[in-house]
């Protein structure tokens, strides 16, 4: 089977099983579906640096659901942050001064950047409209998926090459023309939107989804790596295939407290 076959076939089953749980899932099979997203999506960040350690990752894991589940707890997200904020670091406090394992500062303010970069963007899918959620994830798959087939056909000036060798000047103006008819259709169908609205937010908002994608792209570039993961057949890790949208929803609940959508 070729590789953009996998890569179809992969788009199809990821969008039923996801389609699925937003039509007929209650909030509690949301959640658990972000709650594996986010995990594997952190477990491969945290791979990119630190392969081998299971403790790490898997203690970056846990923290990661009361984040998620924090609407059965008595905590704010900011007052859950402080706390992880301090723990991670007494943590390191404890085993620098304590054993003779050489576990560097840095390690334990990744898993922090971790849990704000991943878990703490995905559990705002839990309490955002369906229909706006629909509009979030269809302008970073529109925005990817025609960045990818316009660049492969016809892209071959290069965008920005020290960070991603494959992505091409087509493929990004590519990648905003889908992300402009995606809005407007989706705008005029499912919201009451000001004709520019849907024009203003495709631009804004695709701009967040290249820039998600380059940011992750110049991160393995750094470290020399090629995909976050390999879990998904033709696209890569689960963080290959969330990078733009991390960065569309936070700039989309950013929007929402000045603009009625």
């Amino acid at each position: 089977m070729s590789n953009h076959l996998k890569r179809i076939l992969t788009g199809i089953i990821l969008i039923l099983i996801v389609g699925s749980i937003l039509l007929w899932g209650a909030t509690i099979h949301l959640q658990f579906l972000i709650f594996v997203v986010s995990g594997v999506a952190l477990w491969e960040f945290l791979s990119l640096f630190f392969e081998k350690s299971f403790f790490l990752k898997t203690f970056a894991i846990f923290l990661s659901i009361p984040i998620i589940f924090n609407n059965f707890l008595p905590l704010s997200l900011i007052h859950i942050l402080i706390i992880y904020f301090w723990l991670i670091n007494l943590i390191f406090l404890f085993i620098f001064g304590l054993s003779d394992k050489n576990r560097s500062w840095q390690d334990f303010q990744l898993i922090f950047l971790g849990l704000i970069y991943i878990p703490l963007v995905l559990q705002f899918f839990k309490d955002i409209p369906f229909k706006e959620i629909c509009y979030i994830m269809g302008i970073a798959v529109f925005s990817d998926t025609c960045a990818y087939y316009s660049g492969t056909m016809w892209g071959k000036k290069k965008l920005w090459p020290k960070v991603s060798p494959k992505k091409s000047w087509v493929g990004a103006f590519g990648s905003l023309a889908g992300a402009l008819i995606f809005s407007i259709l989706y705008g005029s169908f499912a919201f009451s939107m000001k004709w520019y609205l849907p024009i203003f937010l495709a631009i804004v908002l695709n701009l967040g989804a290249q820039l998600g994608d380059l940011f992750e792209s110049a991160l393995k570039r750094y470290l020399n790596v090629k995909d976050s993961g390999g879990i998904l057949p033709g696209h890569g890790g689960i963080l290959d295939r969330i990078d733009s949208l991390l960065f569309v929803c936070a700039i989309y609940l950013i929007i929402k407290n000045f603009i009625t959508i």
